[in-house]
């Protein structure tokens, strides 16, 4: 048996489905696509349930809601289980009296009920469950209240114990004719006024806190002190303490390890090799996850509660001005945590010049992997203003996409702003259970990317800074395959660096496998050099990092977050961009606004310090 769940976006439909189907999930992609599809299982009713896109009505726009269309109509299901917020109970059923209609059974669920009843609202569910003739059930999604009631009605609906009659099809015989749509929104309106009733008016949380973070004034502001906030108790309570503990932790690791394997006379190369090259290159990047913890705690609590959708419209008139369409907040948000969903987000925007300018600028967002290179140089060359600079690589991010965005406007624009309606659902505290489900798959994307990525290019960089150009193993770093290449390169670099350094040349190039890559390939190189210890001696003397200064260390980090992204992200604009033409002169153009601001930077900032 399978049933799909359907309804609105942010109606939490999502919310339901991970609580129904708890660990009995698989995620994968739609046939064709690169959407997400969930689906999982109800241990308890052996019922198959697929979670689709969030959808409005079944006139279907944007590639997901074409998706849910069309599995609602052509494929094969035994239930459909729709998901409304009843705290917006007349946009919710719209979509209802449609999905009445596709001849299969439906159980409507009433989400949100401990909210309803908060705002002083009464559904009167037997009138509603008499005029649309389906079951009917009040659940809140985010304390499993009511989900009881509503495993033991789906029960009885797939066996054919539920006794109520289909609603009359005389409501409405067309999905898009015009007139049968205002009859449509006719007859929810009366629905709605004979089963709705209003107790009493609470002035409730949500119109305060907007007052003040949707001020025309204060908005903006908030939202930078708010990732101040973040980073300051990211990197100064958690981050400091944790680092030190980590880094001596690891460096004990390798003794221990180094030890174990002298024990067994294991050849030097394989020693080094796996305390030199893979517990330093992996450990230097697990190494930030205490302070990459309390990030993803804090963004998952902005997203979770409603805010990030207020960030969205703060600045929608902005955007739109640069050629962006509103909905392009969202592949940004994404970004921020990593550029690819936030690149395979713009599927949702369907104007195609709208799209190749998103696809573009959405990698200029300093994403989660970008973050131990922040940490590192705003930790150790800014001191008491490390979360200010942090801070000001997402003003610097915002002013690039600004910039960018207006100067692909005139190549790319055809068409005229399209409006965009914002969906600002009400203030919540995030359920504990939520937080810590999002948080624990963020923390376990990171750790996978550390043991499979980043330990593959570890060996790789091991190999390549162990040998010589002629294979000679156990040569002086300065002459080794690596060097070599990097020497090439590192006068491309000066303008950045102020020296021609193969070291940080060659790790700056390797951000383009992965973003953390450039922290781990900093500290293989010096740990191979003889005198490196662990990550707060990184700049110290006798390193090779020890040339970096407040302005090279400002530039190079920007460098690395403003230029050609990873090459996860690279494959997903080859994708989304559908075109080689427009793909090679999107990596060109990152490459060029990456050194391009990285060089002004240290100009800039090194004129400063000599003024100073």
């Amino acid at each position: 048996m399978r049933a799909v769940l359907v309804g609105n976006q942010n109606c939490g439909k999502t919310t339901l489905f991970n609580l129904l189907t708890g660990s009995n999930q698989k995620i994968g992609n739609w046939p064709g696509v690169t959407v997400s599809k969930k689906s999982g299982i109800i241990s308890d009713l052996d019922l198959e349930l697929i979670d689709l896109p969030g959808i409005y009505s079944l006139s279907p726009y944007s590639l997901e809601e074409k998706i849910s269309c069309g599995y609602l109509l052509n494929e094969e299901y035994d239930l459909i289980i729709n998901v409304v917020d009843s705290t917006t109970l007349e946009r919710g059923l719209f979509l209802t009296t449609e999905l009445l209609e596709l001849n299969k059974k439906v159980i409507i669920i009433l989400n949100m009920i401990d909210r309803l009843e908060n705002k002083g609202i009464r559904i009167n569910i037997d009138n509603l469950r008499q005029s649309l003739a389906t079951d009917i059930c009040l659940v809140s999604a985010t304390s499993g209240r009511g989900i009881i009631d509503l495993l033991k009605k789906v029960r009885n609906t797939i066996s054919g114990n539920n006794s109520l009659k289909k609603v009359n099809k005389n409501i409405i015989n067309s999905f898009n004719d015009e007139k049968n749509i205002k009859l449509r929104y006719d007859y929810v309106d009366d629905l709605c006024k004979k089963c709705i009733k209003k107790v009493k008016k609470i002035n409730h949380v949500t119109g305060i806190l907007d007052k003040i973070l949707l001020n025309k004034f204060l908005a903006i502001p908030i939202f930078f002190i708010i990732m101040f906030g973040m980073y300051y108790v990211s990197i100064e309570l958690f981050g400091k303490a944790f680092l030190n503990f980590e880094t001596k932790f690891i460096e004990n690791v390798k003794i221990v390890v180094e030890q174990v394997l002298l024990n067994f006379n294991t050849k030097e190369w394989i020693i080094s090799l796996v305390c030199k090259g893979i517990i330093t290159g992996v450990g230097s990047i697990l190494s930030f996850l205490p302070q990459l913890s309390v990030i993803f705690i804090v963004t998952s609590f902005l997203e979770a509660s409603g805010y990030m959708s207020r960030v969205a419209f703060i600045f929608d008139k902005l955007l739109k001005k640069c050629g962006l369409n509103g909905k392009s907040l969202i592949p940004f948000i994404l970004g921020t945590g990593c550029s690819v969903p936030g690149i395979m987000a713009t599927k949702i925007i369907e104007k195609d010049d709208e799209r190749i300018n998103t696809i573009i600028t959405t990698p200029f967002v300093p994403c989660s992997a970008k973050l131990p290179i922040i940490t590192l140089f705003t930790s150790y060359f800014f001191k008491g203003n490390y979360a200010m600079i942090a801070t000001s690589f997402y003003i610097l991010s915002l002013i690039i996409i600004i910039v960018s965005s207006l100067m692909i406007k005139r190549l790319f624009s055809k068409s005229n702003e399209e409006l965009y309606i914002f969906e600002l659902p009400e203030y919540k505290l995030p359920s504990i259970k939520f937080l810590y489900r999002d948080v624990k798959l963020k923390i376990f994307e990171f750790i996978n990317k550390a043991g499979t990525v980043i330990f593959l290019v570890s060996i790789m960089v091991w190999f390549l800074l162990s040998f010589s150009t002629k294979f000679e193993y156990g040569v002086d770093i300065s002459n080794s395959i690596l060097a070599f290449c990097g020497k090439k390169m590192s006068s491309i670099f000066y303008p950045i660096l102020g020296v021609k350094s193969w070291e940080a040349s060659v790790s700056a190039i390797q951000g383009l496998i992965a973003k953390e890559q450039v922290v781990s390939s900093m500290e293989i190189i010096a740990g191979l050099s003889g005198e490196f210890k662990n990550t707060f001696e990184l700049f110290d003397a006798a390193s090779p990092f020890e040339f970096f200064t407040i302005a090279s260390s400002y530039s190079f980090v920007a460098f690395n977050l403003f230029t050609v992204p990873c090459i996860g992200a690279i494959t997903s604009m080859l994708k989304e961009l559908k075109n080689v033409k427009f793909f090679l002169l999107a990596i060109f153009y990152q490459l060029i606004i990456g050194w391009s601001v990285a060089a002004f930077l240290f100009y800039a900032l090194s004129k400063l310090q000599f003024v100073g």
